[in-house]
């Protein structure tokens, strides 16, 4: 055999045992999990989601484009109009499911109760800063052409800044540059069984200011391509569980906080408020629109629609939709004016359920009347347990306005001092009873307005129908927190 056939022979048995191990490896991974991940390196922006993605509990999602949520089609409709919601994992909804995240609320809202076309894709990935997601919306967001782009960004770059040797490309997986080692599964086997995790280093203490000039420049890079592309884009302050009141009760503050000392509290807002300013910079500089989310600094009462310091609940998800509406759709938003920073978390919430969920114009209230008396159901069948859900108190109250709108008195009651059995201390059922029912008609409400402000002094509504009460029946203004 001459040396040329040698060789030949030589690669071809070489790639046939490459081909061998690797497919191996990649069974292996697949029956570990690797492969099953949510997320998948991505040699451009460090990691992507994994297109087709189905978490086995049915909570996450990603559909067949990358984007988390249902599908939809890639071309834009001829009298479609399109919002991308740019961020990261609050834009993505951690800990929401599928249709409570804020952008699939907003689009809800916008179609069905605004009765217009809007498909509104959620381009949220948790962990991405402003670098990751300036390079996801040129290479490929530009091409789903929207006609809205909302920005939400500040978090993963501040967690980012307080790293010990902060650089640029922090957030992007190095080793995804090479693109054919970083895909074989031998080495990802390899990799995971020889290597150990990358600990990284946090300096408590201290914030890079080079990451704050470098997250001004992203956005700004941002705004000029969303001008270039002809596109209306809304910067957007990422919410925050806490608010100024907050920090006069540091018990309410660490709740959030757990890892960190007061002093390093005070640091992590501070540097929170330095990036808004940035953001409302980048806005002004470009005339553009600097909103918050609904729940920022100034606003009160959260304590409820929050998981932790940096993620909104279901109904934290609401709100931050419902401010996006008042946004975008001023003229169509009833009593849009009157939605300002005096306004409590709670203020936002019911005003959002008005607006939408018992809104007669709702094509769609009926699903959520269904959708609640089920929930009531498996509570009352004891389906439940001692594992409550955390948004229990909120379905049981809006199940009691659902009863009331349609005329059973005696549901909505029998609904209500359920919800004031199970949670004393929830300040939205305090409010309903004194609202809802026909016996706390006139000054019988007093009471109940009066520890609706115990528990949530900044409740305007609820301040609202107090005095309103107690001038109709003459009764001594009390001094209400």
């Amino acid at each position: 055999m001459n040396k040329k056939k040698q060789i030949t022979y030589s690669l071809i048995a070489i790639s046939i045992s490459f081909l061998l191990i690797e497919t191996a490896a990649h069974f292996i991974l697949s029956y570990t999990g690797d492969n099953k991940t949510m997320a998948m390196t991505d040699p451009y922006m460090g990691y992507r989601l994994r297109p087709g993605y189905k978490d086995p509990k049915g909570f996450y999602n990603v559909n067949s484009l990358g984007f988390r949520g249902w599908e939809f089609n890639k071309e834009k409709g001829l009298d479609e109009r399109r919002i991308i919601c740019l961020g990261g994992s609050t834009t993505f909804g951690d800990s929401s499911s599928p249709a409570m995240t804020y952008p699939n609320i907003l689009k809800r809202m916008i179609n069905e109760r605004l009765e217009l076309n809007y498909e509104v894709i959620n381009a949220g990935v948790p962990g991405y800063t402003t670098l990751q997601l300036k390079r996801y919306l040129i290479s490929e967001l530009f091409d789903y052409k929207p006609d809205i782009l909302v920005v939400a960004v500040g978090w993963n770059d501040i967690i980012q800044s307080f790293r010990k040797k902060w650089t640029p490309q922090d957030t992007l997986n190095q080793e995804s540059k090479f693109s054919f080692l970083g895909k074989a599964a031998v080495y990802r086997l390899m990799k995971k069984i020889i290597f150990k995790k990358k600990v990284i280093e946090i300096d408590k203490g201290v914030s890079d200011p080079r990451a704050l000039l470098f997250f001004e420049k992203n956005l700004m890079e941002i705004a000029e391509k969303a001008k270039e592309n002809n596109i209306r884009l809304i910067l957007m302050e990422e919410p925050i569980a806490v608010s100024h009141k907050d920090f006069q009760k540091p018990d309410m503050v660490t709740t959030f906080f757990k890892a960190y000392e007061k002093k390093e509290i005070k640091l992590r807002i501070e540097t929170f408020q330095q990036y808004s300013e940035v953001m409302k910079k980048t806005a002004s500089a470009n005339n553009l629109p600097f909103i918050d989310s609904g729940l920022s600094l100034k606003c009160h009462d959260k304590k409820e629609f929050f998981h932790d310091l940096l993620h909104p609940t279901n109904e934290g998800n609401a709100i931050v939709a419902f401010n996006l509406v008042t946004e975008l759709f001023k003229n169509s938003v009833p009593g849009v004016n009157n939605y300002n920073d005096r306004l409590s978390a709670l203020d936002k919430y019911v005003l959002f359920q008005n607006f939408y969920e018992f809104s007669k114009k709702n094509k769609s209230q009926n699903k959520y009347f269904v959708y609640y008396r089920t929930f009531y159901l498996r509570l009352s069948n004891g389906k439940f347990g001692s594992n409550l859900p955390k948004s229990l108190p909120f379905w049981l109250n809006s199940l009691a306005v659902h009863y009331h709108n349609t005329g059973m008195e005696n549901k909505t009651v029998e609904v209500l001092e359920k919800a004031q059995e199970l949670y004393h201390d929830f300040p939205l059922t305090y409010y309903n009873l004194g609202k809802l029912l026909e016996n706390n008609k006139g000054a019988q409400g007093i009471p109940f307005f009066t520890k609706t402000l115990e528990l949530a002094p900044n409740f305007q509504l609820a301040l609202r129908e107090l005095k309103a009460r107690q001038a109709a029946s003459g009764a001594k203004k009390e001094e209400v927190p």
